[in-house]
């Protein structure tokens, strides 16, 4: 992941300060290593750097059935980023699911 540079981390970080929520449609079509990118860039943003997601609440919109993505991991397996070993896998540690029908 490329490293944002002060400025525009702190143009950002004032900008984005008061958002408790993001909303994410089409879930199942983030690759694993994107979620985990994220992570890192909202740790960055938020100045957050344990919380997951920079301690902002993500409501996940999808329909989870779909075909798998092409060359790449479900969203809900463990990321495999380059250069790294990422800790734990979003999905199944950190985020409930519920289904409604």
């Amino acid at each position: 992941m490329v490293s944002l540079p002060s400025n525009t981390l702190n143009v950002l970080s004032k900008e984005y300060e008061q958002l408790k929520f993001m909303f994410t449609f089409e879930a199942s079509l983030i690759r694993s290593r994107l979620l985990y990118s994220i992570d890192k860039r909202l740790h960055k943003i938020m100045h957050t750097p344990s919380s997951m997601f920079g301690n902002l609440n993500i409501i996940f919109f999808s329909y989870l059935c779909q075909a798998q993505l092409v060359r790449d991991y479900w969203i809900f397996e463990q990321p495999h980023v380059k250069g790294t070993n990422a800790p734990y896998n979003f999905w199944k540690e950190n985020l409930k699911t519920y289904e409604l029908k």
